[in-house]
């Protein structure tokens, strides 16, 4: 059977075209601390619409990022369709090109383009649940909202009540912090709680609840002789346990 897209580029040149734009994918999905310092990341280039600053509102600043990446990203799978279509018959018009690359090519490659498609949208109508109702949904609130602590003296109590004491030690100074502004993973430990950040997420635990256990150490030697170490490290995997089961236990190295 033949395939009209086909007749437009040979599969040595699609299987390079889809090669590179992995790479491409995968240097934005993960992109080197070169590409960061130079401010080539989704959190720089969009912080216009981040619009808050980690040190001063930690939990808002985290909400936005997380649910940009996501976004951005997502549309990601979407631009290979609109890289396909530039190799599509445009002497019928736009819609009929889009036809073609969506039926003039094989069952398989028909399934990951619509696919491609759907991530975005499935993704959006996701982000878009998450920011209603005050954000309600949002997997960092659904967090905040498992320490909210029930007195029947004071008034009742918020997310935003954690989210303001976060935020109010967060912008101390003598805070712990493991991890570079480079890296996919940073670890805080504060005054009363131990955050960790990651790409899509945000661990939280608070101090007075929680074990933290030794999993495991590596000890890494930088620098030795035949007789002696001059200089090593040591990274330790700890894992952080809430008392409370409803918060997932997390590590940090």
């Amino acid at each position: 059977m033949s395939y009209r897209f086909l007749d437009n580029i040979s599969a040595s040149e699609l299987s390079i075209i889809t090669f590179l734009y992995i790479i491409i994918v995968f240097i934005i999905i993960l992109p080197p601390s070169e590409l960061i310092s130079a401010g080539l990341s989704i959190e720089n280039i969009f912080s216009y619409f981040l619009a808050e600053n980690e040190e001063i509102s930690f939990i808002r600043y985290h909400i936005k990022r997380i649910s940009i990446k996501c976004l951005v990203q997502s549309f990601l799978p979407l631009g290979y369709v609109f890289l396909l279509l530039y190799y599509c018959d445009w002497s019928l018009g736009f819609i009929n090109a889009c036809i073609n690359l969506f039926t003039q090519t094989p069952t398989i490659f028909q399934l990951i383009l619509y696919s491609c498609v759907l991530i975005p949208i499935i993704t959006s109508l996701i982000v878009l649940r998450w920011h209603l109702n005050d954000c309600y949904m949002h997997p960092i609130v659904r967090q905040l909202r498992l320490f909210i602590q029930t007195n029947n003296q004071q008034q009742e109590q918020t997310w935003h009540t954690v989210e303001s004491s976060i935020n109010t030690e967060f912008r101390r100074f003598d805070k712990f912090t493991c991890g570079t502004a480079t890296s996919n993973v940073r670890c805080y430990v504060l005054d009363s709680w131990i955050l960790k950040c990651s790409m899509y997420h945000v661990n939280i635990a608070q101090q007075s609840n929680v074990r933290v256990e030794l999993v495991d150490a590596h000890d890494i030697h930088l620098q030795e002789t035949n007789e002696e170490v001059l200089l090593s490290t040591q990274y330790l995997n700890i894992v952080i346990k809430s008392y409370d089961s409803r918060i997932q236990p997390f590590y940090i190295r």
